[in-house]
Formats: C-alpha cells, structure tokens, sequence
C-alpha cells in the first residue's frame, strides 16, 4: 500500500490548493466577482479554445463536494473513505498552502502560475502516453522543434543519445537538469559541437514530474538555458512497493519492448523522521528493419521511385542510375569493376573491366546496384536504471536527501557499406581514412593507399598491372557502431531554516563513461595487403573468403569517451520587507562547477587506419556563478521578480570569459480568473569543449562540383577544352576544426501573455515568445552550404588537395589534371551568425465533474512559430515552414505547428486516454544552404545512405515539395481490478498512420525520405500490455 507521500510537492500543492479553494469558495464569489468571471467566460469561449467548456461552467454554483475534483487519479475503490473526505472550513486557515519551488525561479511560492511560461509533465502524464521512455515523450511536446537528436538517426556523431531542441534551436541552446541540478552531458557531442544531455537514461518509473520553462532563464541557472529548461524531477520518497511489466509489439510484428519496473520504500517522513526508496527499471527494445517496412517513404520500396517524377535516381536494382551506371566517380557495384590505371600499358584499353557477375551493359542498366540491406528505422536499445534515496529529518527544519543512481544506456547504430568509389573520396576506387586526436595533424593515415587496387595477377585484371577497384565490401556488412554508457549520479541536497533565512545547500557528482564498439569497419592498409597476397576475394568469390581474412580486414576496434561534472551549490531566500501585496522576498546563491571532457577515438580510428567515423574532444571547464531574485507584489494584484547572474569560466584550453545576465518578470492579476505575465531577459552559452577545447571531426555531408576541375558544373576549365565529369559530382571529407577565440553566444527573450481561469476546471493560457541569438558559433559548413563552403575565400586556402592525378577527361582520354583532386577541407568554427525565433503558445487544461460517471481531463498545448531568421554576414534567411537548418543534428525539418491534444476519462477504477500528437508540415528546400526552389532542395539532398540528390537534373512532382503534416493517434487504457492488480495497455499510431514525404533530409532512418519528428509513422501501429501489482 502507497502512502500520500507517493505524490510529488508540486501535485501535492495543486490538490491542497483546491481544496482550500473548495472551502473558501462561498466567500470569495461576490457580486461583483461574478461579472468578471461571466465576462472571462465569453472570452474564453470567444476564443473558440474548446466548446463544450459551458458544462464546467455550468458546475460553478454546484457544492463544493460536487463541483471539486483531484486532476490527479483518484484512490483505489478500497479507500473510498480517504478520498471523499473534504477538509473542514475551519482547519482551513491553520493549514497553510505549502510553498514550492518552480523551475526557473529560486524563490519558492504557492501559486503554481508563474511569470514565465512553464509546462508540467506528471508521471501519469507519462504513463497514459503509451510510451515507455522518457525520450519519447519529450520528442512530442509542441516546443521541441527542428535540430532535436533522437536514437534513429543513422549518421549521428553522439550516436545512442537523445536530446531536446526548445524552439528550434539545437540541444545546446537547452538547459536539462534532474532535480534542479546540473546533469553530466553525455560524452558524445552533437554534430561533435553540441553538449547536451541524453534524455533516453531518465529512468522511466522514478520521475515524479517534468517542468518545462519555455523561457530562457540563464539569469538563475547561468549557460545554456538560453531556449529554455527542462526539470525532470524524480520521486522524492515512496512508502510500499510495486512492481510492473510491460510488454510491446508493433504490428509487423518487430521492434518488441520489454519493459519491468520495481519500486520500494520504507519509512514515512510525517512520522519516522526518514524514507527511504530504490527504484529498479529494465527496458529492451528491438530493432526494425527498412526491409520490414513498404511504405513508399521507404528509399528500399520501388513503388518511391516511380512515384517521384522524372530525373529521379531509381534506386530500384535493374533501373539505371548515377550511382549504379552512371559517372565512375559515383559507381558502385556489389561485384567489382576494375579501373583503367592510366598508364602507357593500357593505352586504348577500356576504360572499365567489370569481375564475374556484372558486365557494362548490365552495370549501365542498373542489374549490379543494389539497395542496402540491415539498414534500421529503429535501433536495438537497452536501459537498465538503479536509483535510491534516503531522506532524514534532523529536526529543527533541517532535512538531508541523499540520491544515489546508476544508469546504463546500450545503442547501435548501423551505417550502410563501405563503397570504394560513395562518400570517401572523389576518385574511382579511392578509400581513405583520415586521423585525428589531441595534437595530431589531421589528415590522411600515414601510409595509406589513397586508392584501393587489385594486383596484376588478380583473376579478372586485364590490365596487367595494379588497377583501382570500385567495390561496395558487401560481403563484410554493414559497420555497427554500438555505444554502450554507465552514468553514475551521487547528490546530496541539505535544506532547513537559520538566523530567518530558508538555506539550501547541495553537493554531487556525476560521471558518465560510453564505450563504442565499431564492427566492420575496414582497415584500408590490412584491406590493401589482403588483396596483394590474394587471401581477400570481391564480388562472386567473396565466399572463398576465410573468417580470419575478415577478422584482419575489418577488426573490431573499441573507442571511450568520458564526461565528468562536479557542482557544490549555497543558496538561500528571506523575506525582507512587507510589501502592500505581501512579502518581498529576497533570494541569493554561489555556485562552482566543474567539468572535465575526454572523447577519444578508437585507436586505429585516430591514427588514420580505420574508415571508422573521426569525433573527438578533451578540455576542461570551471565555472563560478553567483545569482540574486527579488521577487514581491508591490499591490495584491502586481507580483513582480529581477533577477541577475554573474559567471567566470576558465578553460584548459586558453578560452575563458564572464557572463553577466538580466532578468525581469511581472504578473498582473486584476481580477481571480484573469493574469498577464511578461518576461525579459538575457542570456548566455559557453563555448564547450568539442568547440574551443582540442577537439576535431571528419564529416560528409552530399555532393559538390570541384569548381577547379569541373567549373560551372560542367563548363571548361579556363584555358583548356575539358572539364573531369567524375569531379562534377564528389563528396569530399571536412575536418571540423576547433577555433580558441571564441566568445560565448548571447541571447534576449522576451515573453508576454495571458491566463484566463474562469472556472476552478479551467485553464487557458496564450504566451507570445522572441528569442534572439547572437554571436551563434556554427560550423563554417553552415554558412549557406557545402557548396558555398569550398567555394568561399574564408575557407578556400584550407582546401587540401593531392599531387595532380591521371584523370579521364569530357573528351574521353586520361590525361594529367591541372591541379590535385580535392580530399579534404577544414572548416573551423565561427561565431558569425544570428537567430531570431518567435511564437505562440497555446496551453488548455480542463475537466469535467460527470458525476457518477467519473470525470473526463483534457489538455492542450500548441505552439505556432511566427518567425524562425537566420542572418549571416548582413543576408537573412526565413526558414519557419522549411527544411532549415538542414546541416543541424538530423536534418528534422523546420515546422511553423506542433501540438498535443489529450482527453482521459476516469473513474476510481478504470481510465481511458486518447492523445493527437500533431505536426504540420514544410517546404523542402533550405534558404540556408542555397536551396531557395523546390528543385534547389529535391537536387542537393545529402543522402547519407545513398549518396548524391534524388534529382539528377530532373524535376520534382509539385506535391513533393511540401511535406505534409501528421496526426498521431494514440490510444491508452488503465482497469484496477483490485487494490493490489492493475493492468494497462496502449495502441500507438492507432490508425497506422504512414509518416509523410520528406525527399530532401538525410536524417531519415536507414535512409529513409522521413523526418525523425514523424518517426511513429514508420514504425507503425504498435500494441502494449502491462501489469502492476502494489504490495
């Protein structure tokens, strides 16, 4: 059995503070009072926000017993006593609203309506969304927008983690925190830029409640909150225990979840002076396949392919195609074609030689492509959670918790093949690996070939010498990387009352430690010596191939990455005046951080000999915070908050600065139903490690022209009558480069808006929103494109190119090009751009009283974005409703709607909810990346998977160029069979919703032409069952 304990402060203090509302309802209902409420009715309903709210209305004038009920479930039938019980008018005054802290203030009040606009996520929020993972459920709330990071993303630098974009504006522009305290950021940035805190290690059954600042709010937690604050807040004691499990399986019959939660605690702080909990929760889900999915989403279905329009890049095996049978520099071949060296021995030979199993018209017909195979929409992960707690009352006011937890998060991510001619370097058989770490030169690999050959005596050579090999290694596999993290959290919060002041003091320690696995990747030096022994056959001979020969080629190598951060914080808050309204309240606190990063690549990564993917960061960052709030109501209607921060940060690595933020708040009450509320406010984010710190990154990101070798994408090179077809179309490596000058990014916001409550079942709350960033630090690869990239004067002399080349020519002979192939461009880190993003958000929280039929609960949050203006060097980009920024996290899409609509029905012993889960849609192409028309964004896909746009030359069907909205239908039920048994079940995407067309991101799971925002779409129906079972 559970005790009252088991809710949270906050749902305790929205219960007490109906309860008392209850009771002194009969004197505050005056006259007068019911004319502004009668005029905030037609208001509301003016709005047109929900249009059956007359019913509640209609209960105002009911008894109090009737009219009031908890918005939290109701107790079991067993205790219907305990539940009834009204608290008697007269104990009301001796029993005082409790006080609570509410994120993004310090100063703890009774009103759970603050200045600043935030959004609480109970546990049963949680548990009727039919999801089981924390991450899920922040992905759907209607203000995480484009540049959020989730697990399906295929191609992700800090693969296994999953993060939250307020407004748009990237992981690193949002503050998380548990329990009001700093977190470890997981130690796999980004885009190798971002710090950001993975949100799939939240253990599902230990929080008590989210709170969601949609406000930036660095004037009380310093850097990073500039978009805004995510609380996750975890139980602060439980008395009893339960156990639970939950099983789950989409409809093709993939992707099933195994779910087992426990939860245990003794003592009751009311009585004993201590509690104490542990909480145990295992979760496993597996993957699914492209292969199981034919949706025409799905890059591996042919049905996309004829459905698109003309120009497209048929992927389908069989049909011709720039990379099956197109230029040699895009060919790809699940066989082996062998390259024509160049050299006078060859002279009139062919230009190709194609190995057992393919030939040039089957090649040029598109019979030796492929699709690839073990691609993922949704990857295997696994969480296995322990958190305890001990919490004692010394007496006196004072109190200690101590939080202990230990969560281990598992993740693959699979790539597809390792082709010798896509994404790797722009010439026919060309493979090569670039090294990187801590005072390393980034570059090629020592001693690597840059061209993987065939020796003479390799069967099928005509050449009679070494010959450049065009091979997909499909017989190898796919590349897995399998990220594998132990997070430990140890904190200790100590709170009581001394000399008038209410003091918090707190200390903690959190560690986090990923292991990544790479499988399959090739080592290009072991690949090279293979095929010069003959021990490694391609294509059809591929079977002879021994599993040591594969061991040596492709051997399993191991990376490590670990994030520490230390916080010891003293804050405290007193009333110091008496104002007209009520007290002022004066809050103040220090607080030291510390954070110590160290990423490294595997081995044979760093040194340049495995095609394995090159992120590294190391450096070190202290902090030292102090804050002030000033928070009062000058008269009874008028409560208004200032407070101010100041922050010194050093680096290990020569970057460190202060910080110095604003903020300022009010809330105005005329009458009880109807507030306004304002904020204004500064903001700042640091430079993290990946970014200042020493810290590098290889990453491909789509195809380019070479301007020297093929200019105008096609036209002459100057002063000769040829250009090289194979450089008009190449992908070329960027080595991301860290840049020690920079300054911390800057922001302004500013919110304003309004609540109506008209009735004690009905809120409703509308708030406009500006944030502005300026002195963003993006990645020169942003500032309008690839394209713009190498071809800018700012990064044109950190091009790297080899020694000039033999090279087929327009005119069809092999001749000497002018200049060296382009291998690689660094690209350092700016803070050159500004971002400004406004909106409205839309928030409703209802019920209604059906008497003996139980009560029905209904929320609504919606955000609409007016604006979302990117701005660099004077040009500004609108990129609300479209795909950009496509080059941040995974290409999500930029939508101007999101939202969420939930309506449960209740009864002491039974609850069903539906949920809406809305997404509008957007236009496909970037401004930002120089992708201003439909067939601008459908051409310049950077399609990780397969390579070059889906568009060569071609033009889009019209109805492509915008990606349509999507509806999620979820559907969730609860039945309490007894006081001990309960059973509960869900339906996701109810009605298999298909997620709609998106063909110009590559973030698309397994390649797929999706956005992660639509991700249920791909999975598809999905059915849960669960049992719990209370002690």
């Amino acid at each position: 059995m559970t005790g009252p304990q088991d809710e949270g402060p906050y749902l305790a203090l929205r219960r007490r503070a109906k309860r008392t509302e209850e009771v002194g309802a009969a004197n505050v209902l005056g006259e007068k009072m019911k004319k502004w409420q009668r005029a905030s009715y037609a208001i509301a309903l003016g709005m047109g926000v929900i249009s059956s709210t007359q019913f509640s209305f209609a209960q105002e004038e009911a008894p109090p017993q009737e009219a009031i009920q908890p918005a939290v479930p109701q107790a079991p039938p067993e205790q219907p006593q305990e539940a009834a019980q009204p608290a008697a008018p007269q104990a009301a005054p001796e029993q005082p609203l409790e006080k609570i802290e509410i994120t993004g203030s310090a100063i703890r009040r009774t009103d759970t309506e603050t200045p600043s606009p935030v959004q609480v996520i109970t546990a049963e929020d949680l548990k009727r969304s039919g999801y089981t993972d924390v991450s899920d459920v922040l992905r759907n709330i209607s203000a995480n927008g484009a540049g959020s990071l989730s697990q399906a993303f295929n191609f992700a630098f800090a693969g296994g983690g999953a993060g939250v974009a307020l407004r748009g504006l990237s992981v690193g522009a949002t503050l998380t925190l548990i329990d009001g305290h700093r977190m470890v950021p997981y130690p796999l940035s980004d885009d190798a830029q971002r710090s950001f805190v993975d949100v799939t290690a939240i253990p599902f059954n230990a929080v008590d409640h989210i709170e969601i600042v949609k406000d930036g709010a660095s004037a009380l937690y310093g850097s990073d909150a500039m978009a805004g604050v995510v609380n996750i807040i975890l139980k602060k004691s439980y008395i009893g225990t339960e156990v639970g499990g939950e099983f789950g399986v989409s409809q093709q019959d993939d992707g099933k979840i195994n779910h087992f939660t426990g939860i245990t605690g003794f003592g009751d702080l009311g009585v004993d002076g201590y509690n104490g909990f542990v909480s145990l929760e295992y979760r496993h889900q597996d993957n699914i396949l492209v292969s199981n999915r034919n949706g025409v989403w799905n890059a591996a279905n042919p049905a996309l392919w004829t459905s698109l329009g003309t120009g497209t890049n048929n992927l389908t095996p069989g049909i011709p195609n720039s990379l099956n049978g197109g230029s040699p520099g895009s060919l790809n071949s699940v066989t082996g074609v062998l390259v024509n060296p160049g050299t006078a021995a060859t002279a009139g030979m062919p230009a190709y030689s194609y190995l057992p199993g393919c030939t040039q018209t089957l090649q040029q017909a598109g019979g030796c492509g492929f699709l690839y195979p073990g691609q993922e929409i949704q990857p295997s992960t696994q969480n296995l959670n322990l958190l305890g707690r001990f919490t004692f009352n010394f007496g006196s006011g004072w109190q200690s918790a101590t939080a202990l937890s230990m969560f281990n998060s598992q993740a693959e991510q699979t790539e597809p093949f390792n082709p010798s001619s896509n994404g790797s370097t722009n010439y026919p058989g060309g493979m090569l690996a670039y090294r990187g770490g801590p005072g390393v030169t980034p570059g090629p690999g020592p001693g690597i070939p840059a061209v993987i050959t065939v020796p003479a005596n390799y069967p099928g050579n005509p050449y009679g010498v070494a010959a450049p090999l065009i091979y997909s290694f499909q017989d190898i596999g796919n590349p897995v990387t399998d990220y594998n993290t132990y997070t430990y959290r140890l904190v200790e919060d100590l709170t009581g009352t001394y000399a008038g002041w209410d003091v918090h003091a707190a200390a903690g320690v959190s560690y986090a430690d990923t292991t990544s696995t790479f499988t399959n990747f090739i080592d290009i030096q072991n690949l090279q010596t293979a095929l010069n022994d003959g021990t490694y056959h391609v294509g059809e001979a591929a079977s002879t191939n021994s599993p040591s020969v594969y061991s040596f080629i492709s051997p399993t190598t191991y990376g490590n990455g670990t994030d520490l951060l230390d916080f010891v914080s003293l804050n405290g808050q007193r009333d110091v005046w008496k104002l007209p309204g009520g007290p002022l309240t004066f809050a103040s606190g220090v607080e030291y951080t510390h954070r110590s990063l160290n990423n490294l690549n595997a081995p044979l990564i760093a040194q340049g000999y495995d095609s394995g993917l090159i992120g590294f960061a190391v450096g070190n960052q202290d902090d030292y915070g102090a804050f002030v709030e000033l928070q009062g109501a000058v008269i009874k209607s008028l409560e208004l908050d200032f407070a101010g921060r100041f922050d010194h940060y050093n680096t290990n690595y020569g970057n460190g600065g202060s910080a110095a933020v604003p903020k300022v708040q009010f809330k105005y009450t005329p009458v009880s139903t109807v507030s306004f509320r304002g904020t204004w406010g500064e903001g700042y984010r640091i430079p993290s490690p990946a970014e200042a710190g020493a810290s590098g990154a290889v990453f491909e990101a789509g195809t380019i022209s070479d301007t020297a070798l093929c200019p105008g994408n096609g036209a002459n090179i100057p002063g000769l009558s040829y250009y090289f077809p194979s450089q008009c179309a190449i992908a070329p490596p960027n080595f991301q480069i860290a840049t020690h000058t920079l300054s911390p990014e800057r922001s302004t916001n500013k919110t304003l808006g309004v609540i109506l409550e008209p009735s004690r079942n009905f809120n409703f709350s509308a708030d406009y929103y500006d944030i502005k960033i300026r002195d963003q630090i993006v990645s020169g690869f942003e500032l309008g494109g690839l394209q713009s990239l190498t071809s800018s004067p700012v990064t044109a002399s950190s091009q790297i190119r080899s020694p000039p080349v033999q090279l087929l020519n327009s005119n069809g002979a092999t001749v000497t090009t002018p200049v060296g192939l382009l291998i690689y461009t660094a690209v350092p880190y700016f803070n050159a751009t500004q971002t400004e993003t406004s909106g409205v958000d839309f928030d409703v929280r209802t019920k209604f009283d059906l008497h003996d039929y139980g009560q029905l609960i209904g929320t609504i949050s919606f955000t609409h974005v007016l604006n979302y203006n990117l701005t660099y060097n004077g040009t500004t980009w609108y990129l609300a409703g479209t795909q950009g920024p496509s080059g941040v996290s995974g290409d999500t899409g930029n939508p101007r709607n999101r939202g969420t609509l939930s309506v449960t029905w209740e009864k002491p012993a039974y609850e069903v909810t539906a949920t809406a889960i809305y997404t509008g849609g957007w236009d496909i192409n970037d401004p930002s990346a120089g992708q201003f028309t439909c067939a601008d964004g459908a051409g310049a896909q950077y399609s990780l998977t397969y390579g070059g746009g889906l568009f060569a030359g071609g033009t889009p069907n019209s109805n492509l160029c915008h990606v349509a909205s999507f509806i999620e239908w979820d559907l969730y039920g609860l039945y309490r069979i007894d006081k001990h048994w309960s059973v509960h079940g869900s339906v996701l995407n109810l009605f298999n919703t298909p997620p709609p067309l998106d063909i110009s991101t590559y973030g698309g799971p397994g390649g797929g032409l999706y956005s992660t925002l639509d991700q249920a779409g791909a999975i598809g129906r999905f059915y849960t069952i669960g049992v719990n079972y209370k002690f």
